[in-house]
């Protein structure tokens, strides 16, 4: 069972740079030894689909908003929230620190699911980018079929589900529309204090000082 230190939701279009920002969190966590668990919802979906259907047939964007909806309209609107909350639980850091990164965060359910179980241990990130700039990443990095599409079509299914509010209920919006090291740099500075804070504070707990040599 974990004790997480603190957790981190990432919320955002498609293309705008979710995973980038969580690589840049966690490299940072690493740099304080501080352990990390980092969980893509989009993840447990295609984990569902695959154990559900065919095992390994290629799945589409198209095929994990769909089945996103599937379980959301089953199994409550929070279920992929419930889900990662398991296993966050389930993640061993011990003796070390350690936070948990939540990527993909689409519905309000989801955040006040998360808001409500880890209070103000969990912070919500937004990141944005023009539509003119996510199309050109999507484009060039072609995870799905649909990636040579409008990013307008994608972003339809994700307002439906709810991004738009997501967005605007986040605490940290993340405006990445320029060179990489931009973003790299602005993440080393918002959040480097926050980690050393962390591994600061396991430290202490870890090490209470001796009555008398306070």
């Amino acid at each position: 069972m974990s004790h997480i230190a603190f957790v981190f939701g990432l919320t955002g279009y498609a293309g705008t740079g979710k995973d980038t920002v969580a690589k840049f969190l966690l490299h940072i966590a690493s740099t304080y030894q501080i352990q990390s668990y980092n969980i893509r919802l989009s993840d447990l979906i295609r984990d569902d689909i695959q154990s559900t259907y065919e095992a390994h047939r290629e799945i589409s964007r198209t095929d994990l908003i769909q089945r996103g909806n599937e379980l959301r309209d089953k199994e409550g609107q929070d279920v992929l929230a419930h889900k990662a909350i398991a296993g966050v639980n389930n993640f061993s850091c011990e003796p070390h620190p350690c936070i948990a990164l939540i990527v993909g965060v689409r519905a309000i359910a989801e955040v006040i699911t998360c808001r409500n179980q880890w209070n103000d241990k969990f912070t919500l990130l937004a990141v944005t980018s023009t539509e003119r700039v996510r199309h050109i990443r999507m484009q060039e990095r072609q995870q799905f079929v649909e990636d040579t599409a409008p990013s307008s079509d994608t972003d339809k299914a994700d307002q439906e589900i709810g991004i738009e509010n997501c967005i605007k209920m986040a605490d940290v919006v993340i405006e990445n529309n320029g060179e990489i090291r931009d973003l790299e740099s602005f993440i080393n500075s918002t959040f480097a204090s926050q980690m050393r804070s962390i591994a600061t504070a396991h430290r202490t707990n870890a090490h209470p000082a001796e009555p008398g040599n306070e």
